[in-house]
């Protein structure tokens, strides 16, 4: 009895142990899955410390959409790989059963559902809304309002649905509601295609952006040429059992095995077909290939990303700035190519070094820029605007808590000493030193009606600030940006909006010179008066 009972201990200690390993290599797994891998929650919520003072007011924010089927191209890459694979079937080492799949494995993904939201993305936006609610409560109530909570999304199904799923798990779709069915609606703003979008999907209006993102491309092709790459070609081969002659497993196809490994890991929880075929190491090397792209096509590597996001900061800003009492969230669904630039604008994981094609191992090792860290599925970068004040009598000081995908984050454009809440005049600071606008005409433009972005007046405002036109036309065309800018009503709206400001500005300016100017001849006359009636009383009592 007691033989048997030892048996039972060490069979459950051997499936726990198995159970450890696995979930082990399934964190490491996760920790290089790319931009496409799924989202990880943090473990547990620490509230950072902010002074008693200070009230969290608002929430605002943008998030990317949840886990989504492969886009188009990407499907088209599998089906090579999946014609590849046929043609090589009896090359594969049929003797491992772990690489039967291998023979006869086919593409699961239909073009007609390429980049639709998955039910894994509907229920990580689901999880998000509940987490934040239960953070700020009294800004998530769970009684959803349209004026108080607004939700935005660009124009495509994966954004919208993302924020129905989260106002789903904020406001308690399973809670009280308005039937019987406890299903409470949601309204979210969601622009058309045809649109102009330059908040939330800019790198669609900018045509110089869709010259120079071809960058991109041509760094990653020099990474995957590089000898590291070709090591991991040949390891994959290797382990398929493919003749060392075999010239026809190619970088491209293991770069969609890399694609294809994020994407199993995350809908299908399966890490046993593609993602067998790499190892750590290989998978390392991959995911600075992906990582490539977007340094260049979304972040430091093209000098113009990071100025595309500017009217987004603005809009974010503005929101915070002219809130009226009763609104407490506005939440905006988009896209990576929304969030990465935004990131960059703020200065957020840059490394001291450039990432490209040739960069060393041991700098990559450590570098700060892993776009499945900063943007994977369902990202959200979040500003908590919170009012501080030293007592009831003492004017608000309106400062912001910037958190990455759940985790607080401190700006460069902050100091130190002001510890996680930032000035919110600190934002406004990041777009006036890069426009060289004059803070406190961009202060005085952002308290306005005028700019309010949903009116093209307020767009006019917002991109002309931003030089929008300017940067995203190509050279010696600016008259073929049409497309790329706001229209010549909307932007003569702007530039005049911001003239009458500069305008306003010129004539406080000169007020304040002349009044300083009275002040001054005022003083120097009465201490010629008073000067004047000592000289006079010291003659008359020298006179007595």
């Amino acid at each position: 009895m007691k033989a048997r009972g030892s048996r039972a201990d060490f069979f459950i200690i051997l499936v726990l142990f198995f159970c450890t390993v696995c979930n082990s290599l399934q964190d490491k797994l996760s920790e290089h899955l790319g931009s496409k891998g799924p989202y990880i929650a943090p473990e547990g919520w620490t509230r950072p410390e902010v002074p008693s003072t200070c009230t969290p007011t608002m929430i605002t924010g943008v998030f990317r959409h949840g886990s989504r089927n492969p886009s188009a191209k990407d499907i088209k890459k599998f089906e090579q790989l999946e014609d590849l694979l046929r043609r090589l079937s009896r090359e594969i080492n049929t003797t491992n059963d772990k690489l039967r799949w291998a023979q006869t494995w086919k593409n699961p993904f239909k073009e007609e559902d390429a980049s639709m939201l998955v039910s894994l993305g509907v229920e990580e936006h689901l999880e998000l809304g509940r987490r934040w609610q239960a953070r700020f409560p009294h800004l998530l109530s769970d009684s959803y309002h349209p004026r108080h909570h607004v939700f935005r999304s660009s124009c495509h199904e994966r954004s919208a649905r993302s924020a129905h799923a989260f106002a789903g798990g904020a406001f308690d779709v399973s809670g009280p509601g308005v039937s019987a069915g406890r299903y409470n609606p949601v309204h979210v703003i969601t622009p058309s295609c045809e649109s102009r979008d330059t908040t939330l999907r800019f790198f669609d209006s900018c045509p110089r952006y869709k010259k120079e993102k071809r960058k991109a491309t041509q760094v990653q092709e020099q990474f995957l040429e590089s000898k590291e790459v070709q090591d991991v070609v040949a390891r994959v081969g290797s382990k398929l059992g493919l003749k060392e002659t075999s010239k026809e497993l190619k970088a491209k196809h293991v770069a969609a095995m890399f694609t294809l490994c994020a994407f199993e890991a995350g809908q299908m929880k399966e890490s046993s077909r593609f993602c067998s075929l790499l190892d750590e190491d290989d998978m390392s090397t991959m995911e600075y290939w992906d990582d490539l792209k977007h340094f260049y096509k979304k972040s430091y590597g093209l000098a113009m990303n990071a100025g595309m996001a500017c009217p987004l900061l603005l809009h974010l800003v503005h929101v915070m700035k002219s809130r009226p009492p009763h609104k407490t969230a506005e939440l905006l669904f988009a896209h990576g190519e929304t969030m990465l630039p935004l990131v960059t604008l703020l200065g957020l994981f840059q490394d001291p070094f450039q990432l490209n094609a040739s960069t060393p191992l041991h700098l990559r090792r450590t570098r700060k820029f892993r776009s499945g860290r900063i943007i994977p599925m369902a990202a959200n970068i979040v500003f908590v605007l919170h009012s501080c004040r030293q007592d009831s009598s003492s004017p608000q000081d309106l400062r912001v808590l910037v958190m990455v995908n759940e985790r607080p984050v401190k700006l460069a454009a902050c100091s130190e000493e002001e510890g996680w809440l930032c000035p919110l005049d600190s934002l406004i600071r990041i777009i006036s030193d890069r426009q060289d606008t004059p803070r406190k005409l961009l202060n005085d433009l952002l308290q306005s009606e005028g700019s309010k972005g949903d009116s093209g007046k307020g767009k006019g405002v917002l991109e002309h600030i931003c030089g929008f036109r300017q940067l995203c036309a190509l050279s010696g065309k600016e008259g073929d940006s049409s497309s790329s800018s706001c229209s010549p009503e909307e932007e003569e709206e702007g530039e005049q909006t911001l003239n009458e400001g500069m305008e306003d500005e010129k004539l406080q300016e000169a007020d304040t010179s002349e009044t300083r100017l009275a002040s001054l001849i005022f003083i120097f006359f009465l201490l010629f008066s008073s000067f004047s009636l000592l000289a006079f009383t010291a003659w008359f009592l020298s006179r007595l």
